[in-house]
């Protein structure tokens, strides 16, 4: 499955009670080329932006990923997912957070006004991040 928006054509999505885009069970998905999140507006929001569960070969790229939603990509038992080139800004409890997965790769993303964590990866094996390998259980702020 393939998701690709051309910018300037309407490729935004805006959703403020669930997550955005959510995947369960599902192979060889490539999300890019969009911004998508949560708007800014009295309360609180209740879910993320992009959700990832049972999943493999993943690739999240080029994408600008925001609000006051929960974070920006949730992962939980995949495998082979990469995010590279994103913006993750603005989510109340961090960017990306990510368990119980393997073979994961962040490149050249960037993270700002973050409620928590840039980085959470739990019971994670063969993670890295801009190149250099990390630990399955860790945390990192930018």
């Amino acid at each position: 499955m393939v998701i690709h928006f051309l910018y300037g054509t309407g490729s935004s999505l805006q959703i403020r009670k669930f997550v955005v885009l959510n995947f369960h069970s599902t192979s060889n998905i490539t999300v890019s080329n969009f911004t998508a999140g949560h708007t800014k507006e009295q309360g609180s929001c209740a879910g993320g932006v992009l959700e990832f569960w049972d999943s493999d070969c993943i690739t999240v790229d080029n994408c600008g990923l925001f609000g006051c939603g929960i974070l920006g990509v949730r992962a939980e038992l995949c495998s082979a997912l990469a995010v590279t080139g994103c913006e993750i800004y603005e989510c109340s409890y961090g960017g990306i957070s990510i368990g119980n997965s393997s073979g994961i790769k962040i490149e050249n993303c960037s993270f700002r006004d973050l409620g928590g964590d840039a980085l959470y990866f739990y019971e994670c094996k063969d993670v890295t991040v801009d190149g250099e390998q990390v630990s399955g259980n860790a945390r990192l702020s930018y």
